[in-house]
């Protein structure tokens, strides 16, 4: 039989599609022999495949179903019944006789046996059968359910979604004082503030991300977070990365604990803040990956999918402590109903196969926890909304101490808005765009403040002044190093590791020669100091609220 025959077969005009790898053994064929009709009318047949009805008075079965045949028909249809007394129209070539002589042996003995069979070959095929997504990945395609990153295109075209965009101190609405920033004269440092969602995000694990496919190599892979009302985005994006597996590439590990030279990124515990009352209100995640076109050398970064998290019950409360494993939607968050895996979209047949596919879908788990103690009190000092790493909210107090300080206590007059001498507040935000150096800086302060004394360690206004000196010491001074400037947004592999390579250089040229070796060196070149590195400008066009926070 070939293709043509098929394709002029009176089932095909009634709809059937035929899957040409399913082994369709054709028997019998009233057509072919009209006197088989007679042999054929009450015997006992085996489904070979399964068939869903698509029309009315179609019969539907699974593969193994046990059919007796009542009549046939000339256009290869038959009349049968099953085992629960249904009866209807099925298709000749579907089917295999038991046996043309007897029917077969369907006593309870047996049927417990035929059944487990069934149910391993079940188990044995849903595990060995390739998916759509192994076939797309050998022919060295990309997912149906990927895309190109929607938040990294939005971090490299608009500045606005940087958290050094909202370290920045911003004005109210009216102009005339500062939205979330406050000096408490009495205790002399800035006033708490609390939030109405105040909580601790942790990414433990993405589980079955597939593979960009065969000719790719797989450079990083990370994980975007930002507020999301459902319409609009409300906070900076922040990226969580995590360290590649070359064993296991399909399931991404986070650590929570960082160890010693780290990088910030990639820390798994992340604080959010929020002052936004909409019942909508949620996170967003968008599991990422950067791959190399092995022929070419092409980089290029694609989205995995996405997942939203309600940070509100259906009483209003903020989400207590949880652990949720949520399924990653295909495509961008403004696509509805894509799959990563198109094979798990399909009826598969068998429910026990399509339960085993399930286990398979890509799935994200995180877990919320709720802040307490100190970390609640250091939290309250933060700007009304923002994301970031947990270990970074000891460093984003101190400066928000030294900014409150200078904006409020500086200042000749409420009324005054002449630029404010401050290299650290002119430049610290932006040093949030350059996490090598801001994680070399960390690490800095976290050596000098463990040598320091209780006096100094528990007097916020002591540590201010030190904060600033081992800022100027270091990270002010890399910052206006050319070799270091690169955009760490739209960086190649290439290029991140240079600046690794230099920033290992400059801290051991550092530690001989200190911050003024680093300035004097004929080893480095430095970009000259322009007026907005030295001075804090608070009436410039990013201290203004954006039009979504107004």
């Amino acid at each position: 039989m070939d293709l043509h025959s098929i394709d002029e077969s009176p089932m095909s005009k009634r709809g059937l599609h035929l899957d040409l790898e399913l082994p369709v053994q054709i028997l019998f064929s009233a057509k072919e022999d009209p006197d088989k009709s007679f042999s054929v009318a009450g015997h006992v047949f085996e489904a070979l495949c399964d068939f869903t009805g698509e029309e009315e008075g179609d019969l539907s079965f699974k593969s193994g179903d046990l059919l007796t045949v009542l009549s046939v028909r000339d256009d290869g249809w038959w009349e049968a019944e099953n085992s629960e007394g249904c009866k209807g129209l099925i298709p000749s070539t579907y089917m295999k006789m038991c046996n043309q002589n007897t029917e077969p042996n369907t006593s309870d003995s047996n049927m417990p046996q035929k059944r487990s069979v069934q149910l391993w070959h079940g188990i044995q095929k849903a595990l060995k059968e390739p998916s759509a997504s192994d076939v797309i990945s050998a022919l060295g395609a990309l997912p149906s359910g990927f895309r190109t990153s929607y938040f990294s295109k939005l971090l490299e075209e608009n500045d606005n979604y940087s958290t050094s965009s909202y370290l920045v101190p911003k004005l109210s609405n009216s102009g005339l004082s500062f939205h979330d920033t406050f000096w408490d004269p009495i205790k002399e440092t800035v006033k708490p503030h609390h939030v109405k969602i105040e909580r601790l995000i942790t990414i433990v694990a993405c589980r079955k991300i597939p593979l960009p496919g065969l000719g790719t190599e797989v450079l990083s892979q990370h994980v975007y977070m930002c507020l999301h009302d459902g319409v609009n985005i409300l906070s900076n994006i922040h990226t969580v990365r995590t360290k590649l597996d070359p064993k296991n590439p399909e399931q991404w590990s986070f650590s929570s604990k960082l160890s010693q030279g780290a990088s910030g990124e990639e820390e798994s515990q992340c604080f959010i803040r929020t002052s936004n009352t909409s019942p909508t209100v949620g996170i967003i995640f968008q599991p990422c990956l950067k791959y190399k076109r092995v022929s070419t050398g092409e980089e290029e970064e694609v989205s995995c999918g996405w997942v939203f998290v309600h940070l509100l019950d259906d009483s209003g409360r903020p989400v207590a402590n949880v652990t949720k494993v949520l399924h990653i939607h295909g495509g961008n968050p403004f696509e509805k109903d894509v799959s990563v895996n198109p094979s798990h979209q399909k009826n598969l047949g068998s429910s026990l196969k399509a339960l085993i596919l399930k286990t398979q879908e890509p799935r994200l788990v995180i877990r919320l926890s709720e802040p307490r103690g100190e970390l609640s009190e250091q939290l309250s000092f933060l700007p009304d909304t923002l994301i970031g790493p947990k270990g970074d909210i000891s460093l984003l107090t101190i400066y928000r101490h030294c900014l409150a300080e200078t904006i409020t206590e500086t200042r000749l007059g409420a009324n005054c808005a002449d630029f404010l001498h401050s290299p650290l507040l002119s430049t610290f935000p932006q040093l949030l765009k350059h996490r090598n150096i801001f994680d070399l800086f960390k690490n800095k302060w976290i050596d000098v403040l463990k040598n320091q004394k209780r006096n100094i360690r528990k007097d916020m206004k002591k540590q201010s002044v030190l904060f600033t000196n081992v800022f100027l010491e270091t990270a002010y001074i890399i910052l206006h190093c050319d070799s270091m400037m690169s955009d760490s947004k739209s960086s190649t592999s290439q290029v991140e590791e240079v600046n690794w390579k230099n920033m290992n250089q400059l801290d051991l040229l550092y530690q001989e020669r200190g911050p003024l070796g680093i300035a004097l060196s004929s080893c480095v070149d430095h970009s000259p100091f322009e007026i907005d590195e030295l001075t804090l400008d608070i009436v410039r066009k990013d201290c203004f609220p954006c039009e979504e926070c107004k």
